[in-house]
C-alpha cells in the first residue's frame, strides 16, 4: 500500500530528446527501512536531516563523482550481500533498475555447503576466488546471478530500444571477485 512507503523522485530527460526533461524516474522505498536506518544513525548520536534509499545515494554518487556515467548509457551493476541491483543510466540520469536475491551471501553459502566449512571460512574463501577458476560448488550461483544481470539487461533494452548500454560498471562487495 502506497501509505507503507516513502517515495522518491528524480527528473529524467525524454529518451527520444535528452535536453527536454520531461519525465520522472520515481524509488518506491519501505518506510519501515527509512525508519531503521534513521533509527541506526541515531542510536550512535548522529543528528539525521533526512534519509534516502541506498539506491537513490548510489545514484547521486555515481552520476555527481564520476564522469562515467557522462556520455551514452552505462549499466551499474550494485551487487552486495543479499541483493544485486542493475540499473540503467543514460547521461547521468536513471532510467531502469531491478533488483534480484542472488549477491555475495549465495557464494559464501555455496562454499560453505560444497567444503563444508564455517561461514567465517567461507566468506575468506570467496574473496579470494577467481571466477575464471570455475569451481564447480559455486558454478552454477554465478551462472544464475550473471543470468539474472543479462535477463535485465535484454528486457531494459527490448523495451527501451534506446537504453543499450555501452559500458558496464561493478559496484559492491561481491565486484571484488577476482576475474569478474
Amino acid at each position: 500500500p502506497l501509505q507503507d512507503v516513502e517515495l522518491y523522485q528524480l527528473p529524467v530527460p525524454a529518451l527520444s530528446d535528452p535536453k527536454k526533461f520531461a519525465g520522472l524516474f520515481f524509488l518506491a522505498c519501505p518506510k519501515a527501512a527509512i525508519e531503521a536506518r534513521q533509527k541506526f544513525f541515531t542510536s550512535m548520536g548522529t543528528q539525521v536531516a533526512s534519509a534516502e534509499p541506498g539506491l537513490l545515494s548510489l545514484i547521486r554518487g555515481m552520476t555527481r563523482n564520476s564522469s562515467a556515467c557522462d556520455e551514452g548509457v552505462t549499466a551499474v551493476i550494485s551487487s552486495g550481500f543479499r541483493t544485486t541491483t542493475v540499473m540503467l543510466l543514460r547521461g547521468g540520469h536513471p532510467y531502469f533498475t531491478r533488483d534480484f536475491r542472488l549477491a555475495g551471501d549465495g557464494c559464501t553459502y555455496a562454499f560453505m555447503m560444497g567444503e563444508q566449512w564455517s561461514w567465517k571460512e567461507a566468506e575468506v574463501h570467496k574473496l579470494t576466488y577467481n571466477v575464471k577458476d570455475r569451481d564447480f560448488q559455486v558454478e552454477s550461483f554465478v551462472q544464475r546471478w550473471l543470468g539474472e544481470i543479462k535477463r535485465s539487461l535484454d528486457f531494459a533494452e527490448q523495451k527501451y530500444p534506446a537504453l543499450k548500454a555501452q559500458k558496464i560498471l561493478l559496484t559492491g562487495g561481491t565486484s571484488l571477485w577476482a576475474g569478474l
